[in-house]
């Protein structure tokens, strides 16, 4: 009601001023027309004053009086040279000398300008004419040229002549006849209009005054209306004023009214009640000296000075602020204020502070957050504990699955082979699920999870898919499943995504269809939409397995969520492969949807918008890093290599040193990085497989010295638990050459002594090597290479080119004889192109004998590759190494 009373008080206002600019305007409105239609009276009198249509209607009907007088002119002389002609036969011979062409010419000029006048006149004042009045007057000009033209080439007419010219006119009879009745219609209906549009502006001005004469009478009404609103007015602002005072008395929060110079001019009751002064206490007092602690009163008198001028600040009508103030004990509190500037009734500035006690408030909101905070660290406790809890299990898994390698000889009976299978198996199961805990925890870890979204690989989808769906052929076998993969997605169209993430998804949507589909079917479908830069890819993975109940579908992306309606009973597993998804998913910045029904199957679809890559800079990615052996070498005279195993925990010492023993290699044991560091110091080892937690001094810390010490020692290959990229990062950093991740097996331990120590070992009694030897290499492809990019360019991608490769080989090795030949094919061909074009001569010559005989494609020759390409990129990084001069700058 306050509100509505404001706004009429406004509307008053307001209607003046619209209806002073309404009659403004009609009034200029009218002024304008009366203006305009005495101009269009005044032409039209002017226009019947000259009466020009009387000379148009004479023209016209003179046009057929001439025509009439040329034709009767060419008569009389045919009449007359007919008496003095002489007839033989069918021919006529004339008298010539008795024809006079005067009067026929004299005839015929005004003829002739009679038709000129009467075309000038319809393309004037007969513009209303139709088309068939313009065709006649066309054809009257043509016959009268026509009729000129024999005119003018008379010396002595004869009568043939005079006949032919007859013939002439009379042709033209019809159409002076049609002319003279088409035109003066037209000159008639011309008359009719200009009379109608006569009256139509006399009409025109005499509504015209009638619409003056309403306004006039609409002014008066208006002002009559506005006489009335105006005599209420006065109520209304009484109204208003009793209204502004029963809104403050009545509000819970302090309301204080005070002038421009900081007295307080209205204090309400609630005031009363929040500062403990009374109305009359506080009226005419200095607020800053009542209301503010003596810290900020000199703050205060300053900006109320400055706001005073004129000055704008950052308070005053801009929103709610919390400030300090005291009540009458002294106490000093949070006030949330508002303060609004406002004019007396003599324009004098006014200040209107509202202020709450937020003090119980604020310790309630303090309560709150201490709440959630030690829920996040709850939460984060718990998370921590599984991480940890998962780390330390890899140890005793390590034991296990290594024991079992151990025993699984040829001695053993088929019995103890089928459960030392089954143990495996178990162990495999167990580390499964160690691994989805840690990788739940890392996906959860906010600084991980930021590295995740920073980094992004360049990556083609369908090769991607194709790839998972190779891998998961051997578990479809185990439930009976067939797998499909159909995709729209162009062969070169590449994307910018994190592969980690994308295959964490993707792997895991695909093991949960097979794993909840028995004897059945699971379809892969692959789609892509471009819209600029930005490519929509959506992938769905469908099964008809069991399917999900339909109250599960909200929780089954929940962490170790499994569902009852099956999922728990007919399928193990701890219920975190969903969860990985949804956190994946979220990280990529995508979305996950599924449908599902009982019995029937499920439906999950991965959608998300990445950023195109053009085919040229697109640089496949992996999981995996192996860097260069280092330079370090071990010797290389004795044909049993001698292995370092750092160590603190005794089990795992045992199990590597029996599979050392397996694999022929004499070993040693340090229990901790000191005591690594002290052994290398007088003896070489051909290989040191270092832990990273150790206590004195850690992994990182030992691989530093032995790295910086005078004694020549083998590569160090770190043995760890942890696989988050934050830790190999710093094992690579430290120098060491590679890694293994925990729980090590004897297929591992083989192939890491294959790649580092019996692939570089040299017969007996040879020397060490001083320098690495050269590899074959394209020279000119490398300098080229330097020169076009520069040092660090450079650098940069033969990294690209070795991680690449380095995946591609790896990715080959571990699915070697279960992927199809035309993808192994093709992942060979595009390994070798890349080869060729950065100079690797030696790797490309390899890659491409193995294009051509696919038959020559094992482990061997991928290992063999795999020492080319470090040979290579180390010689490569080499010829790379920026000058003094290019460091400098």
């Amino acid at each position: 009601m306050f509100q509505r009373n404001i706004e009429a008080v406004r509307a008053d206002g307001r209607a003046v001023r619209s209806a002073l600019a309404i009659s403004l305007c009609l009034t200029v409105l009218g002024m304008a027309l009366v203006g305009y239609y005495y101009t269009g009276l005044k032409a039209s009198a002017e226009k019947f004053r000259y009466a020009t249509s009387d000379n148009v209607t004479w023209t016209i009907v003179q046009v057929e009086v001439d025509y009439q007088n040329l034709r009767l002119a060419i008569a009389r002389e045919l009449a007359q040279s007919g008496n003095a002609a002489v007839r033989t036969r069918d021919t006529i011979v004339a008298d010539l000398s008795g024809i006079d062409a005067t009067p026929i010419k004299r005839a015929f000029d005004i003829y002739y300008s009679r038709v000129d006048a009467s075309r000038f006149i319809y393309e004037g004042a007969l513009s209303g004419g139709n088309g068939e009045l313009s065709d006649i007057i066309t054809r009257l000009y043509q016959s009268k040229e026509a009729m000129a033209e024999i005119i003018d080439s008379w010396s002595s007419p004869s009568r043939a002549d005079l006949e032919q010219l007859l013939a002439m006119a009379d042709a033209s009879q019809n159409d002076i006849r049609q002319y003279a009745i088409q035109a003066l219609q037209v000159l008639v209906n011309d008359a009719a209009d200009e009379r109608n549009e006569h009256l139509g502006m006399l009409q025109n001005y005499a509504s015209l005054l009638i619409l003056i004469v309403a306004l006039l009478l609409g002014m008066l009404a208006v002002s009559w209306a506005l006489q009335r609103r105006l005599k209420s007015k006065a109520v209304i602002t009484e109204r208003i004023a009793y209204n502004l005072n029963r809104i403050v008395e009545a509000s819970q929060d302090a309301v204080v009214i005070a002038d421009g110079s900081g007295y307080i001019k209205q204090y309400n009751a609630a005031a009363e009640s929040i500062f403990g002064y009374t109305e009359a206490e506080a009226l005419g007092q200095p607020v800053h000296e009542l209301l503010i602690p003596e810290q900020y009163q000199a703050e205060y008198s300053e900006r109320l000075q400055f706001l005073s001028n004129g000055g704008q600040g950052e308070v005053v009508d801009n929103g709610r602020h919390i400030f300090k103030v005291r009540d009458k004990r002294g106490r000093e509190f949070p006030a949330e204020t508002t303060i609004a500037s406002s004019k007396d009734a003599d324009d004098n500035s006014l200040f209107i502070g509202i202020l709450r006690d937020i003090s119980e408030r604020i310790e309630n909101e303090e309560k709150l957050h201490e709440a959630v905070d030690a829920a996040k660290r709850d939460a984060l406790a718990k998370e921590q504990f599984l991480a940890v809890m998962s780390h330390e299990m890899r140890t005793p898994l390590q034991g296990v699955l290594a024991t079992f390698d151990l025993l699984a000889d040829d001695e053993a009976t088929q019995d103890l082979r089928d459960l030392i299978g089954l143990g495996k198996r178990s162990g495999m199961k167990a580390l499964e699920q160690v691994n989805n805990t840690l990788e739940l925890a890392r996906l959860s870890d906010s600084e991980k999870s930021a590295q995740d979204v920073s980094h992004a690989d360049a990556l083609n989808p369908q090769d991607l898919v194709q790839r998972l769906v190779d891998l998961l052929e051997p578990l479809l076998l185990k439930q009976g499943n067939t797998i499909s993969f159909t995709s729209n997605w162009p062969n070169h169209l590449n994307i910018l995504a994190n592969q980690s993430l994308l295959e964490s998804v993707l792997e895991n949507l695909m093991a949960n269809a097979n794993k909840f589909t028995a004897n059945g079917r699971i379809c892969v479908d692959l789609n892509g939409h471009t819209d600029g830069d930005d490519i929509d890819l959506r992938i769905t993975i469908t099964d008809n397995g069991i399917g999900i109940a339909p109250e599960k579908i909200h929780s089954i992306f929940d962490d170790f969520a499994t569902g009852d309606a099956g999922y728990t009973r007919t399928s193990e597993g701890t219920g975190l492969g969903l969860g990985i998804v949804k956190r994946a998913t979220e990280k990529l910045g995508g979305q996950i949807a599924v449908q599902s029904a009982p019995q029937k199957g499920s439906a999950f679809t991965f959608s998300g918008t990445f950023k195109h890559v053009p085919s040229g800079d697109f640089t496949s990615a992996g999981s995996a890093i192996t860097p260069e052996i280092n330079e370090h070498r071990a010797p290389q005279n004795r044909s049993k290599p001698h292995v370092l195993v750092v160590d603190d925990n005794a089990t795992n010492q045992t199990l590597i040193g029996r599979m050392l023993e397996r694999l022929e290699c004499s070993y040693d044991f340090a229990e901790d990085g000191q005591e690594a560091v002290d052994k290398c110091a007088i003896t070489q080892f051909d290989l040191i497989l270092m832990d990273l937690s150790m206590p004195r001094m850690n992994g990182i810390e030992a691989a530093q010295v032995i790295l910086g010490n005078q004694v020549p020692q083998g590569p160090i290959v770190c043995i760890t638990a942890h696989n988050g990229g934050d830790t190999l990062q710093q094992v690579l950093d430290a120098g060491m050459s590679d890694y293994l991740i925990k729980p090590i097996r004897l297929n591992n331990l083989s192939q890491l002594l294959d790649k580092t120590v019996f692939a570089g070992q040299q017969g007996p009694n040879t020397p060490l090597p001083t320098e690495p030897a050269r590899p074959e290499a394209d020279l000119d492809a490398l300098s080229e290479l330097r020169s076009t990019l520069g040092a660090d360019q450079a650098l940069s991608i033969l990294a690209q080119f070795e991680q690449t490769t380095k995946d591609e080989l790896a990715g080959l090795r571990a699915n070697l004889g279960t992927t199809s030949e035309q993808h192994t094919i093709a992942t060979i061909h595009s390994m070798a192109g890349s080869a060729a074009m950065i100079g690797a001569t030696a790797l490309h010559k390899t890659l491409l004998a193995a294009e051509n005989e696919p038959k020559l494609i094992d482990d061997t020759l991928l290992a063999e590759c795999q020492s080319l390409l470090g040979s290579f990129c180390t010689y490569a990084r080499q010829h790379f190494k920026p000058t003094d001069r290019e460091a400098a700058e």
